[in-house]
């Protein structure tokens, strides 16, 4: 199991996400961005935090859960202070 994985994602104030159709979007002062994601996992939005869960219990030995949770928050942060 992915200990990277397991780690939620802060959304600052001046972000906006949304997940929609296996797409996630987040759009920030610095620009817009999105990623298709990985058929095995969905994206949950809770209050300033972004959640990566698999959507069966096998695919929590799956190491795209860990890599599908960084590029989110990549492009989070990529969105909001830059690379």
């Amino acid at each position: 199991m992915s200990r990277i994985a397991k780690n939620s994602i802060n959304i600052s104030e001046n972000i906006t996400c949304k997940y929609e159709n296996g797409n996630f979007y987040a759009k920030g002062k610095l620009g817009e961005m999105s990623l298709v994601v990985n058929e095995l996992f969905k994206v949950e939005i809770k209050e300033k935090e972004i959640f990566v869960l698999p959507k069966e219990d096998k695919d929590k030995l799956n190491p795209n859960w860990g890599t599908t949770r960084s590029l989110i928050f990549n492009i989070v942060q990529g969105v909001d202070i830059g690379f």
